[in-house]
């Protein structure tokens, strides 16, 4: 099973709601989250659980990126959260140098390195 991960308060508070719902009633996901008394956010905050288990249906259908993308143009606070391979394999901090290569006692690590690096003349 792939896991997706959301921010769910986020997702189901203020204003970034009912656009939520309208992306998730397009693709035929909104299960009964369209109906008026989702609209109270005390009441989803009550019935959390239910609201978690339409979503992470819906999430299962997206990669992350699709997801992270189409919500921040949604100006959702959403972000990726990357799982170890995922930041192994991130070209962003390869070209960043990030990863240092370690040898301990004849075994070969990869380590995090630095977040952020100092340059002479700067």
């Amino acid at each position: 099973m792939k896991t997706r991960w959301l921010n769910d308060r986020a997702a189901c508070t203020g204003t970034t709601w009912p656009t939520l719902v309208e992306w998730l009633a397009s693709e035929d996901m909104a299960d009964d989250l369209t109906d008026e008394k989702w609209q109270d956010g005390e009441y989803r905050l009550e019935h959390i659980d239910h609201v978690i288990e339409v979503l992470e249906r819906w999430t299962q259908s997206h990669s992350k990126a699709q997801l992270v993308e189409k919500g921040q143009m949604m100006r959702f606070p959403w972000a990726e959260v990357a799982s170890i391979p995922d930041l192994l394999a991130s070209p962003q901090l390869k070209k960043r140098d990030f990863w240092l290569d370690v040898e301990h006692q004849g075994q070969k690590y990869k380590l995090p390195g630095t977040p952020f690096g100092l340059r002479s003349g700067v």
